[in-house]
């Protein structure tokens, strides 16, 4: 298993957990999860929009710049490449996902070495059910991955027992 020395979770989103605030919160004994359907995954270098989020002159105007940002797809090469950045620097390699992206998403991230993936939505169950793609059903993943899955978002005792059930 994985033994955390501080009791420390960073969240799964862009403007709390990156590759370098991912390694420094390893060292320290804790985990940031990385959205691998953030910016961090559709661009090289997210930072000139995070600064234009930053710089926005309203909230409506910063969700603007994020809506057309995350209209960009989400790319492989740096899904697979992040997560080795991560590992390189000897860091616990921890990603997160949504119910939708779950099954494309762990696959490449065993493959790449992630140490936890966290599928995380609004409202978490044992199953999602998908209007287009795959359905997720928790105990299928966890079954196929050589990999710790973790589900987040869980609003209720009965909910996560079946998630346990499930292998999550």
């Amino acid at each position: 298993g994985i033994r955390l020395e501080i009791p420390f979770l960073a969240a799964a989103m862009d403007a709390v957990s990156d590759v370098d605030f991912a390694v420094r919160l390893s060292n320290h004994g804790g985990v940031a999860f990385i959205n691998l359907e953030g910016l961090y995954t559709r661009y090289d270098d997210a930072t000139p929009i995070i600064a234009q989020v930053a710089a926005a002159e309203s909230g409506e105007a910063a969700a603007h710049v994020l809506a057309e940002a995350y209209a960009a797809p989400v790319r492989e090469d740096l899904i697979s490449g992040l997560i080795a950045r991560v590992k390189a620097q000897g860091a616990l390699a921890a990603v997160a996902t949504t119910p939708a992206s779950a099954w494309d998403h762990a696959e490449l991230a065993a493959a790449a070495g992630a140490d936890l993936f966290l599928v995380q939505s609004q409202v978490s169950s044992a199953h999602h059910i998908s209007t287009s793609g795959r359905v997720l059903s928790l105990s299928d993943l966890t079954g196929a991955l050589r990999l710790p899955v973790l589900v987040g978002n869980t609003v209720s005792g009965d909910a996560a027992y079946q998630l346990m059930q499930q292998g999550a």
